[in-house]
């Protein structure tokens, strides 16, 4: 009678056991994928996309986990588009201005000099013809394009020891503009462009490398480069910021067909607020420079802008798209620019 019972008691642990592994294995992620981004962690877009990732556990049940890697802890801006076309990094927040020579296409987003309306009309944009034409230019590349993400407008310069009022104060200054757009516009004034990660950009700017930087005043100001720089001037180069959420295409094409969905639905739900941030984030970041007794700004007025800057900019910009793309695709991006508005 012991050993039935002894039996008994044996087999009652072990099926315990085994269903305290099933258990354990069912609620471990059955996908895991690695997602790299350059922005800090907390940067809006950042926080964006820590909001996607839990709202992607959420909805698939915990079959996949997306493991977020923010401030260039996985890979560096300009490192992301080698590591997602080689399938060493299966997702990125990433800055679309250093993919120009993956897929120059990609140019359009940072298009400068009034190509863009404004803020809305560059949203427009891509969730119309333009974002289809793109989707399809960088799936050639081996790369899904999830969706967009925002940061507002780009029309902060940052300069270490001069105030910027009209284009020729530009001139002859080193200017750090990780966009190609950015980097035309102020490089039709006479400024030279430069790269640097935004990693090393702050103490770049402390030491003098660069001469100051271009970017959203958000970004600006989450980076605090009013203290190295604290001469700040607004000037509308580009109603947005090239940004976006993509994943390597292998990967992406062996997801199953229902978590593709998921992923692309909870972005899209999570753009609408990014956008709206996004756009208030700026006019925040302005007011912040703006009463600061510390830094002194200067605001160039849409007036100002489109009888001084813009034609010489847009000029600048035909030619060198011209001279990247070619005259049919420039035409074929601007025409779908012009679709929406």
């Amino acid at each position: 009678m012991k050993r039935v019972y002894g039996i008994i008691v044996l087999v009652t642990l072990l099926i315990a056991i085994s269903a305290s592994f099933s258990q354990s294995v069912l609620a471990a992620p059955k996908t895991i994928l690695m997602m790299a981004g350059s922005l800090p962690a907390p940067h809006s877009a950042s926080k964006a996309v820590v909001r996607f990732v839990n709202a992607v556990k959420k909805d698939t049940n915990d079959e996949v986990e997306i493991r977020f890697f923010p401030g260039s802890e996985l890979y560096a801006d300009k490192d992301i588009p080698t590591a997602i076309t080689q399938g060493a990094c299966d997702m990125a927040l990433t800055n679309f201005g250093t993919w120009s020579g993956v897929c120059p296409s990609l140019i359009a987003l940072d298009l400068a000099a009034g190509v863009y309306k404004d803020f809305k009309h560059y949203n427009a944009a891509q969730d119309g013809p333009l974002g289809k034409l793109l989707t399809q230019d960088l799936a050639v590349k081996g790369v899904h394009l999830v969706g967009f993400a925002a940061l507002g407008e780009t029309q902060c310069i940052a300069i270490r020891n001069k105030l910027l009022q009209k284009p020729s104060d530009l001139k002859g200054l080193l200017i750090r503009a990780p966009m190609l757009g950015a980097q035309w516009f102020i490089e039709s004034f006479g400024a030279t462009p430069t790269f640097v990660s935004s990693a090393e950009l702050y103490s770049a700017l402390q030491r003098g490398t660069v001469d100051g930087a271009v970017s959203t005043a958000h970004s600006a100001r989450q980076s605090k480069w009013h203290e190295p720089c604290p001469y700040i001037t607004w000037v509308l180069i580009s109603p947005g910021a090239p940004f976006g959420i993509v994943a390597n295409l292998d990967k992406w094409n062996k997801l199953p067909p229902k978590i593709q969905e998921i992923l692309t639905k909870d972005w899209a739900a999570e753009l609408d607020e990014n956008r709206k941030e996004a756009s208030k984030q700026q006019v925040d970041a302005w007011e912040f420079f703006t009463n600061d007794p510390k830094i002194k700004t200067y605001k160039v007025s849409d007036e100002v802008r489109i009888k001084d800057w813009d034609p010489i900019a847009y000029e600048f910009q035909l030619k060198k798209l011209h001279n990247l793309i070619g005259k049919e695709k420039t035409d074929r991006i601007l025409k779908a620019i012009a679709e929406t508005k």
